[in-house]
This record gives C-alpha cells, sequence and structure tokens, in this order.
C-alpha cells in the first residue's frame, strides 16, 4: 500500500509533500494525508466494502465473470447514468469514511424489483458470460456462437443519415477513409505509405479527386505521410474535426478505399450503395501468436470439440470475443466490398436496401423479447 501511496511521486510533474491521496484498490479505499515518506495519516476509509468489492459483487448479480470491475465499466461505458437513482451513503456524515455495501443490496433490490421484466439486451461484444444475458445484438467480426439469445446482423449498425444526397461533382471523388490502431491491428508508418500510393494510383485510373478522411485512432507518422500529400486534387480533412463535412464526403465519393480495421468506416461507406475497396490492415504479433495457437489447438482436438470448447468458454465468460475483422470482410464482400487490387466493378454496387435491414432485425428481436416478457416494465424500471 505503501507503493501506491508514493506512486504519484513517479509523475510528472510530482506532487511536494504533503499531499492527500485516495488509495482505491480491489480491498482497500482509503482517504490518507502524506507529509513524507513513512509519515502517513489515516483521514478516512470504507466501513465495510471495499470500492472494487461493490464492483466484483455487483458484477456477480449480472452474472459477469470475476473480476467483474472491468467488464462493468465496459457496460457503463454505453449505459444511462440517470436510469437507476443509486444510494449515496455517507454524504452527510460529518467524516470522511466511505460505504459501499448499500449499493450492492440496491443493485440486488433493483434485480428484484424488477420481477422478471427487466430485459437485459447487449449491442456489441459481450464483456461476460452470455447466458445471463436475454439478446446479444452482435456482427460477425465476434464470431459468436449460434444461440436463441444472439441475433448476428450482417453489419455493424450506422447512425449517419444518407438520405438527402447533393448535386454530383463534375469531378470524381475517390474517398481513402483510414482508420488505424487497435487492440488486433496496426497501421505503421510503412504501410501508411503503401496506402496512399494505392490510394493515389486508384485516384489516377479513376481520373478522380482524393479525400483522405483520418480517425481519432490513425498514429501520428501517419497523420504526417497524409498531411504531406495535400495537393490541389488531393484533400485531407479528420473525422473527428468538429469542421470536418464527413457526411458530405460520404455523399460526394464516387468509390471508396477503407482500413479494414474500422468496422464502422466500412459500413458507411457501402450504405452508400458506391465502390469499396478493402485496405487489409496489419494483424499485431500478439494476434497473429494467438490465431496460430489456436490454429494448432483446434488441429489437435479436432473442429467438433474445439468449436464445443469455445462454446462453452464464451457462455461461462472464460473467454472474451476477440475482433476478428477478416471475418468482417469476408461476411461484407456480398454487400460491395472488394479487393484493393480488383478493377472497379462497371455498373455494379452495394444494394442500399440491404444493410440498413439489420437496424429492423435488432428493433424486431427487442420487441419480441419485450413480448415474451408480457408488457414493457412499470415504474422505474
Amino acid at each position: 500500500l505503501e507503493g501506491h501511496l508514493l506512486s504519484p511521486l513517479l509523475s510528472t510533474p510530482r506532487p511536494d509533500f504533503p499531499f492527500v491521496a485516495l488509495l482505491v484498490s480491489g480491498g482497500h479505499t482509503q482517504l490518507m494525508a502524506v507529509d513524507g515518506v513513512g509519515r502517513y495519516r489515516l483521514l478516512g476509509e470504507t466501513v465495510d466494502d471495499a470500492a472494487g468489492e461493490a464492483f466484483d459483487k455487483t458484477a456477480s448479480l449480472l452474472g459477469l465473470r470475476y473480476p467483474g470491475g472491468p467488464a462493468l465499466s465496459k457496460l457503463a461505458e454505453n449505459g444511462s447514468r440517470d436510469r437507476f437513482k443509486l444510494p449515496r451513503p455517507m454524504i452527510a456524515s460529518g467524516d470522511l469514511d466511505f460505504s459501499f455495501s448499500g449499493l450492492k443490496t440496491a443493485a440486488l433490490t433493483l434485480k428484484r424489483a424488477s420481477d422478471g421484466r427487466a430485459c437485459w439486451v447487449h449491442l456489441g461484444r459481450p464483456w461476460g458470460a452470455l447466458a445471463p444475458i436475454d439478446l446479444v445484438i452482435t456482427t460477425p467480426q465476434y464470431g459468436l456462437p449460434a444461440r436463441p439469445n444472439i441475433l448476428c446482423l450482417p453489419a455493424p449498425i450506422a447512425t449517419i443519415d444518407l438520405d438527402t444526397a447533393p448535386a454530383t461533382p463534375a469531378q470524381p471523388v475517390l474517398a481513402v477513409l483510414i482508420g488505424g490502431n487497435s487492440s488486433t491491428h496496426c497501421l505503421s508508418a510503412a504501410r501508411g505509405a503503401v496506402l496512399l500510393r494505392a490510394a493515389q494510383r486508384q485516384a489516377r485510373a479513376l481520373n478522380a479527386d482524393l479525400v483522405l478522411v483520418t480517425s481519432r485512432r490513425t498514429p501520428a507518422a501517419v497523420q504526417r505521410l497524409v498531411a504531406a500529400t495535400r495537393s490541389p486534387t488531393i484533400t485531407v480533412q479528420a473525422w473527428h474535426d468538429p469542421q470536418a463535412d464527413y457526411r458530405g464526403v460520404l455523399q460526394r465519393a464516387s468509390a471508396f478505399i477503407v482500413t479494414t480495421d474500422s468496422a464502422t468506416m466500412l459500413t458507411e461507406a457501402l450504405l452508400t450503395g458506391k465502390p469499396v475497396f478493402a485496405f487489409a490492415a496489419a494483424a499485431r504479433r500478439s494476434r497473429r501468436l494467438l490465431s496460430a495457437a489456436a490454429h494448432l489447438l483446434a488441429l489437435i482436438l479436432g473442429p467438433r470439440r474445439w468449436s464445443a470448447l469455445c462454446e462453452l468458454c464464451l457462455q461461462r465468460g472464460w473467454l472474451t470475443p476477440v475482433r476478428d475483422m477478416e471475418a468482417l470482410v469476408t461476411a461484407l464482400r456480398p454487400f460491395g466490398l472488394y479487393d484493393l487490387k480488383d478493377d472497379l466493378p462497371a455498373a455494379r454496387s452495394a444494394p442500399t436496401d440491404v444493410l440498413p435491414v439489420g437496424l429492423e432485425l435488432a428493433a424486431a428481436a427487442v420487441e419480441r423479447l419485450l413480448a415474451r416478457h408480457s408488457a414493457r416494465p412499470r415504474g422505474p424500471y
């Protein structure tokens, strides 16, 4: 614990003595006055559970695997902070002590009060066991097994509105949507240079202007390469820049090149109904090693036993699905996704009424789930 208290001294700028430290771990929640090395005073601490224990116990109530804190935090990122009113005990106690056991009790009370009427719908990659979730709405890159509580959409749900199309530009436009680094893929400067050369070749073949769109995940080295290519026929913009017209780029473009690390960009480009060329992102070394180990284990166990083992691990929450972007690319090919080496398909485009059906499928599945639970929950639940 002393190491945790003094760890701020490693930061820049480092704090001066004395300072107040909030010590939060799986088993401790303390407020300490640090007057110097070896000189500590306890100002307040939890009188029951530590903060980490409250996370783990609440996660256990929801069927999430131990330790539940990280999984619960991931779920909370997409939740609504005002959906439930949870207690904040000891706010007016007059001291600096904490209490967290009431949070666990409140979560248990909310779960019981729903009387089976509250439904758990998870969108995207599940971070815990699949069995306790009423409905998982997912996409091909997560490779979840076919089960009654799992709906696999053909592509991620895109929220961008492309109904109003602007006038067709006089000069064709090739838009390059650039992702970047992720947990499974990386975009090095060398790979970025290959992408830019391929984009310029494709633009010359189409006699098109280039629009290069970077994202928050695009590495700085690649962003510098992109910025250096700016010219009268090459426009550069950042997807996350409030001044950028990303929707306009999607509407004006005649064709797209998209890095395969970004499921959202791939889907949005395909929704335009125009040809989309996939630029393969490089898998991280750790991902390649993991894939090789999984392939070897599958050969040893055989297809059936390997499939059963993977499904058991997912159902119990022992493993979290890894994003397999190659599987998503394969699933999207029927909708107008091509390899960059392919010729521009003549008079061929993705049917614009195919991918949006995913949203309708998801809504219909939720409605069926609510119908099975008799009605929408009453009161605050």
